[in-house]
């Protein structure tokens, strides 16, 4: 909750860099910039939430993990 209250000043503070960096053609610093904003993606939309999406993914992470052999505990 509280990084989604930040996530508005980040936003505008990572767009400000962006756009220096590219002014000053920095091209490690733009993708850089714009992993971050990747990263940032779920926080920016919160109205498009999809919790079907979520819940697949638990679905099949759940799944993987039943089908992986346990390690037996060695005493």
């Amino acid at each position: 909750m509280e990084r989604r209250d930040k996530a508005p000043c980040e936003v505008w503070e990572r767009f400000w860099l962006l756009k220096e960096d590219v002014k000053a053609g920095d091209i490690d610093a733009v993708r850089e910039q714009m992993e971050w904003i990747d990263s940032m993606s779920e926080w920016l939309t919160p109205d498009r939430f999809d919790r079907r999406a979520v819940n697949l993914r638990l679905k099949k992470d759940v799944e993987k993990d039943c089908c992986r052999p346990c390690k037996s505990v060695e005493k």
